[in-house]
Formats: structure tokens, C-alpha cells, sequence
């Protein structure tokens, strides 16, 4: 029996439907472990019928897959006609090759906003905020109107101008405002100061690797970065304001990979930057997410 004919039209919930999936799946692994496990059977016989015992298998393991895909587009087209799932708006960031400015340079951000539900999202605004090291060029208040589901706006453009290097970072964030859908925050950062092209974004066998784990944390955790040459590494916290709140390191280290601890137990819970500088150039830097620790 099909997994969908299993539901009424009077779905209340996904659970009902997803526990229904993993009983029809848990069976039909049980029968495609047969399967496989005659099929290595049939392999190691030297007989003459084995081949087309073989290709039988075979077939029977292709039916499988095709049966198991089928209940899973019954099951998706069943659960998405009798749900309501909210309109959920998403802002996706063109990457950028500007990624810090000097004292009057400007930076441009590129963005789109994507209704990833399945009903339409209302009067959708944005209110765009920015740290004391940046200023912005037009209107903070971007209006949309509705977005239909799966939608996906024009690209945008915001462009930020540097105005105060006193400070290590210049912080940008985009607040979407929606009558009737659920909204994921959108922020980023421009390091203040020379110019730096040579980030690579590639993690685990870049030089610049940086992670902070875990994140979000609680007030304890650690702190990861590879060096391929002996550099003074510097390792600062910042608030969202861009002000620099402490260095948790400074120290002059040979070619390796690292792992710091660090304690941020002094601190409220709420969002931060820490940011990685090697020989006085920001290289690297992790937003990170200070949780109550009660």
C-alpha cells in the first residue's frame, strides 16, 4: 500500500506522515538487505546460472529504488495538499571581493530575498542597520510589497561608505519585516583599514582556516587557525558596534595548526565578532552566538 494513501485529507501534522515513511522504509531495507546479501551470494557461485541470478537481482534492486522514489513524491504531494506551510523569506549575499575599506571607500552589498514557503508572504519591508564605522548611501527602508511562493526578488544593491577607521570592523545587517511569514536575519562585516584580496574562502586546507567551536557557545570553547609561516597572530572581540571589547591572544607563533581555549563567561549573551589578525592584517574573522548560560 502506498505510503500517501495512508493519510487522510484531515492532516494536522507532518509526524503522522514521517512516521509512516520511516515503518514503510525500516521494511524495505529489510528487503534490500536480502536482496544485496543474495547478490553476493550469486556472485561467488561458479556455476553456470549464476549470471542471470546476478542480472535478476539486479533488476530487482532497480524496481526497489524506483518504488521507494515514487513514495517519496506521494508522500510530498500528499503532506504539501493538506499543509500549510508558512511563507518563510530568506536573503541570499552576492559574494563580494571587497572585503575590507579604507577611510572613505565604499563597499557595495548584493542581495536577493527568496519566499521559500508555500504560501505568499505579505507586505514585506526591510530596515537596514549599520555599525558607527559605516554610513549608507540612500534610504535605510527598503519596501517589497508580497513575494508569491518559491518568488525570488530582483538583485539589490546596498553600498556602505567608511566613514570612521577608528574602528577594526564596519558591521551591516538587513532586518526583514513581514506581516505573516517567519524571517532569518541577514548580517556581514568589512574589515576597516588596507584593503586585503587574498582571502581565500576555501576552509580546511587554507592557511587562513579560522573556526570558532562550538557556536553557538555557552562561555567556554575553543579557538582553530593554521599558519604556513611564523607570524605575530593577534585574536580580538568585538561587539556588533565594531568596538573592540579584548584580546584573547597575542603571541608570536611558528608554522602549525592551533586549538585555543577561550572563556567568554564575562560577557552577556548576544552576537560577536572575533577576528583573526596575522603580523597587524585582519585576515580571518566568525560571527559567534554567546548563549545564556542558565
Amino acid at each position: 500500500m502506498a505510503v500517501s494513501s495512508q493519510a487522510g485529507t484531515e492532516i494536522e501534522s507532518f509526524k503522522p506522515m514521517f512516521d509512516s515513511l520511516k515503518s514503510w522504509h525500516a521494511t524495505a531495507g529489510e528487503q534490500r538487505y536480502m536482496t544485496y546479501f543474495n547478490l553476493l551470494l550469486a556472485a561467488s557461485d561458479t556455476t553456470h546460472g549464476s549470471d542471470a541470478l546476478i542480472s535478476d537481482l539486479i533488476e530487482q534492486n532497480l524496481e526497489a529504488d524506483r518504488v521507494f522514489t515514487e513514495q517519496i513524491a506521494d508522500l510530498l504531494d500528499t503532506v504539501t495538499a493538506n499543509m500549510e506551510i508558512p511563507a518563510v523569506l530568506i536573503a541570499s549575499v552576492t559574494p563580494s571581493l571587497t572585503k575590507s575599506l579604507a577611510l572613505n571607500e565604499t563597499g557595495t552589498v548584493r542581495f536577493k530575498i527568496t519566499n521559500t514557503g508555500a504560501l505568499s508572504a505579505e507586505n514585506i519591508n526591510l530596515k537596514i542597520s549599520f555599525s558607527e564605522a559605516l554610513s549608507l548611501e540612500g534610504s535605510d527602508n527598503i519596501f517589497i510589497g508580497s513575494l508569491a511562493a518559491g518568488e525570488v526578488t530582483d538583485e539589490m544593491e546596498l553600498k556602505f561608505n567608511c566613514r570612521d577607521d577608528n574602528f577594526e570592523i564596519g558591521i551591516w545587517n538587513i532586518k526583514i519585516n513581514s506581516d505573516n511569514a517567519r524571517v532569518t536575519p541577514c548580517m556581514g562585516t568589512f574589515s576597516i583599514g588596507e584593503v586585503i584580496t587574498s582571502i581565500r574562502p576555501s576552509p580546511e586546507t587554507d592557511e587562513n582556516y579560522f573556526s570558532v567551536f562550538p557556536n553557538p557557545l555557552s562561555e567556554a570553547g575553543y579557538i582553530s587557525y593554521k599558519l604556513d609561516q611564523t607570524a605575530m597572530i593577534r585574536i580580538y572581540l568585538y561587539d556588533l558596534f565594531g568596538r573592540r571589547l579584548s584580546t584573547l591572544s597575542e603571541v608570536v607563533q611558528t608554522p602549525g595548526t592551533y586549538r585555543q581555549p577561550v572563556n567568554l563567561s564575562n560577557y552577556s549573551p548576544g552576537l560577536y565578532v572575533i577576528t583573526l589578525e596575522k603580523n597587524g592584517f585582519p585576515v580571518a574573522n566568525k560571527k559567534i552566538i554567546l548563549t545564556d548560560r542558565n
